[in-house]
């Protein structure tokens, strides 16, 4: 039990970072004007509708392939979403 309370704390400090690095991006991407309906948008799309295609996709997938396909499918999407990222940042 006290290991997966440490795990969880860490899992919630992963996540505040990763919300302040979402932020900051919009924010420095998105011109003064538009923050608002920049971070309206990006919130929205990534904890909305994602979350949402995520869900109904992945079910498939593991319904019709099993765990192991949907889990390499998830690390395909991150290695190539990287180099996407790199240039966003850049």
């Amino acid at each position: 039990p006290y290991w997966l309370a440490l795990a969880r704390s860490l899992v919630g400090i992963g996540f505040a970072c990763t919300l302040l690095a979402s932020v900051l991006s919009v924010r420095a991407i998105v011109p003064a004007a538009l923050q608002a309906t920049g971070q309206a948008l990006y919130q929205s799309v990534s904890y909305g509708l994602a979350v949402a295609i995520a869900a109904l996709v992945g079910g498939i997938i593991y319904g019709e392939l099993g765990a192991a396909p949907l889990f390499l499918l998830s690390g395909a999407v991150m290695f190539g979403a990287i180099p996407f990222a790199w240039r966003v940042l850049r």
